[in-house]
């Protein structure tokens, strides 16, 4: 008699917990709904799978960022981010404030905006790693092995490409 009068209760409050678990875990079931919902509406423009982690590149309409996610008991849960870059609409080709760093861990990742017209390629030379994106769109990344954590760098190991093949260093001087 006294486990039936106990099994009512627990059951209630198993399908609570259950119910609340779920909804939590929907909200956050994708890397899109937390990004939409720390951001509102945005179009991611990459992910990129490093380890346990994901590194996920997107699109606001008025910036873009980059966050790392990591899937957890509860869903996805933003675990770091980068500052927000605005480089729209600028006369410049490019500036030091149109790429921004995130870091994960053993790997660290450039990204930021760039304007195609102009810019033929992003280049990043670190001891024997050559890393170089060609612009096809307004937006690049760069993948790096690193033992630097907060993403710094000497100004001859980061440069731009301009579409006539002139070579532009850190910190782009010649478009100020």
């Amino acid at each position: 008699m006294r486990i039936k009068s106990i099994m009512k209760p627990l059951m209630v409050v198993l399908g609570v917990c259950l119910a609340v678990y779920f909804f939590i875990y929907f909200q956050n079931s994708t890397i899109e709904k937390v990004a939409e919902d720390r951001h509102g509406d945005v179009e991611i423009l990459e992910q990129i799978e490093i380890d346990n982690s994901t590194f996920v590149m997107f699109d606001t309409g008025k910036y873009i960022m980059g966050e790392v996610y990591e899937k957890r008991l509860f869903g996805w849960k933003a675990i770091q981010h980068s500052q927000a870059i605005n480089g729209r609409n600028q006369d410049s080709p490019f500036r030091t404030d149109f790429f921004a760093y995130v870091d994960m861990g053993d790997i660290g990742i450039y990204y930021g905006y760039v304007n195609p017209s102009e810019i033929e390629s992003i280049r990043f030379q670190l001891d024997s790693f050559d890393m170089i994106h060609e612009t096809s769109t307004y937006y690049w990344y760069i993948p790096v092995v690193t033992e630097d954590k907060n993403g710094s760098f000497q100004s001859n190991q980061f440069s731009v490409i301009l579409n006539s093949g002139k070579i532009v260093y850190y910190p782009f001087e010649e478009f100020q």
